[in-house]
């Protein structure tokens, strides 16, 4: 049975406002930091160091095939048998040490003076692992009026787990979280109860007690619809939710991505409807063959590396890093800025995050300069 794409984007697009997303574009795509799956195992993770999955590239007005590189190959002095543009020709090295590199430079001010739209997905995947607990929670305890905070519990609660998180997931493997049996609930909310109070001082007095207040009725729960009834252990199983996004909220564009096996291979697993008609608004392209995602891949790379800095990074620390940074840093950290917000200000549905409060904070720090707390 087809899912008729307007029944899912229409509140999606007055719920956030979104501007210009019935206009036709052509979307490239290539993804950083792709693991596939994420689950739980003895010692932990089956990744070891839990990377922001980044699902992004370029938009171009029209439906087009493709975009032509100019001068680009030439002055980022390629060699003559590169068959195609990566990150790694770019640079190396963590975020900071990346933009500090004379062509990731060369590349933005390329960019920049394109007549091209940046758009990404942003997912930290632990906060992604843990926020089924809370709708859960909230889901059974029936109040509104902690519905109205979903947002805030989600974002504590992460911020809590990552005080101590071998422990909280070490845990979670033990009770084969996220299919939580049903004899169980009762010692799994107690036990997260107790978690929580212990490592609660990373939040302030009145967002512990609002936290603390889903488990207040723990000995009545019999069910946590959201985390039951799944695979043992399995996080995440694939990404296939975050590449249909766009195709049905621009429905009318076209949408090409980089060869991604095992994406194509469960795509037919989503199919879409626009109204009665079939919904085939998406293709797969090796990307040697397309320049377009080529500079997707580049684009992914920089945000990959961007948000994992982000998600990393102490926001207490965000003002003296910044101070530090060299000409050079900062002229690319602006050039990234405005391209963004040249974006954004096209259309907001380009942009699409998952990720803590926190990230937001540090994000509107670091990138724009806009101070929220």
């Amino acid at each position: 049975m087809r899912i008729d794409v307007n029944e899912l984007r229409e509140p999606f697009i007055n719920m956030h406002r979104l501007r210009n997303v019935d206009e036709k574009y052509t979307f490239f795509y290539d993804e950083s930091n792709n693991f596939r799956k994420l689950y739980l195992k003895e010692g932990g993770f089956n990744i070891k160091k839990q990377d922001n999955f980044v699902l992004s590239g370029i938009v171009v007005n029209g439906i087009v095939n493709d975009i032509e590189l100019g001068n680009l190959r030439k002055d980022l002095k390629l060699q003559k048998n590169v068959k195609e543009i990566k990150t790694k020709h770019l640079g190396s090295g963590e975020f900071l040490d990346f933009f500090n590199e004379r062509k990731v430079e060369v590349f933005l001010k390329w960019l920049s003076d394109q007549d091209v739209y940046l758009h990404y997905f942003n997912l930290n995947v632990n906060y992604w692992a843990i926020v089924d607990i809370i709708d859960s929670l909230i889901d059974k305890v029936g109040d509104q009026h902690l519905f109205s905070y979903h947002m805030i519990l989600k974002s504590d609660l992460y911020k809590v787990i990552m005080n101590e998180k071998d422990a909280f997931f070490d845990m979670m493997r033990e009770f084969e979280y996220p299919n939580i049996k049903e004899h169980q609930i009762n010692n799994f909310v107690l036990w997260l109860r107790s978690f929580i109070n212990l490592n609660s001082h990373v939040l302030d007095f009145d967002r512990k007690r609002l936290l603390l207040s889903l488990f207040e009725s723990e000995s009545s729960l019999n069910e946590l619809f959201f985390i039951m009834g799944n695979e043992n252990n399995i996080l995440i199983n694939n990404f296939l939710p975050f590449y249909v996004r766009t195709l049905y909220i621009f429905k009318n564009s076209q949408h090409i991505f980089d060869d991604e096996d095992s994406i194509k291979k469960i795509m037919h697993t989503f199919p879409m409807s626009d109204g009665e008609n079939e919904l085939n608004n998406h293709s797969f392209i090796n990307s040697v063959k397309c320049n377009a995602v080529q500079v997707s891949d580049l684009v992914s790379g920089i945000l990959g590396k961007y948000f994992t800095f982000i998600n990393d990074l102490k926001i207490s620390d965000a003002d003296d890093v910044k101070a530090n940074l060299n000409e050079r840093q900062l002229n690319n950290i602006e050039m990234l800025r405005e391209l963004i917000s040249r974006s954004d200000k096209h259309s907001n549905g380009f942009f699409n995050s998952v990720i803590s409060e926190e990230e937001y904070l540090k994000n509107d720090l670091f990138l724009h300069g806009v101070k929220r707390i």
